[in-house]
């Protein structure tokens, strides 16, 4: 359990493995995303044009709301808390829901960087589980390292 060092382009990052924190996430970041999506048209349209997809976000729920959101822009709903909740339906708690407008950023700049630290965060976890992928392979009876060679490559190679 010694030190690694982690590639970064812009420095790098010593750790050990025992100090690990746990993985990241965002939920105040995401919750004023989907507030400012549900406030604003305009913000709705920048972070769709961001490119942030469903599976950026950490929580189920987030991830319901943000596909719904979708769904109802898709269809010319309107998008208002009312209209969310309809769309969700009697499963939906309406507090979880109204939580996302308590003290939401009515700011395009403010959520698209919100939207920067969601993604980083989601390609973060991503990674873990890649990680934990290629753990589990190299684990497994009968592991060759040109099969998780090769995996890797598929998966990422290519990344920088």
């Amino acid at each position: 359990k010694g030190d690694h060092m982690t590639p970064s382009k812009s420095k790098k990052v010593t750790y050990k493995l025992d100090d690990l924190r746990p993985l990241a996430v965002s939920v105040d970041c995401e919750n004023a995303i989907l507030g400012g999506c549900i406030e604003s048209p305009s913000i709705f349209s920048a972070v769709i044009a961001s490119g942030l997809s469903g599976d950026d976000f950490s929580t189920i729920h987030n991830r319901t709301v943000w596909n719904a959101l979708l769904e109802m822009k898709r269809d010319f709903a309107p998008i208002d808390l009312i209209s969310l909740l309809d769309h969700l339906g009697p499963d939906c708690d309406p507090a979880a829901v109204a939580d996302f407008l308590h003290g939401v950023v009515i700011n395009e700049k403010h959520i698209l960087h919100y939207v920067k630290i969601v993604r980083e965060n989601s390609d973060l976890r991503g990674l873990a589980r890649l990680g934990a992928e290629i753990e589990a392979m190299a684990r497994a009876h009968g592991a060759e390292a040109a099969g998780i060679r090769e995996f890797i490559q598929q998966r990422i190679g290519g990344c920088e």
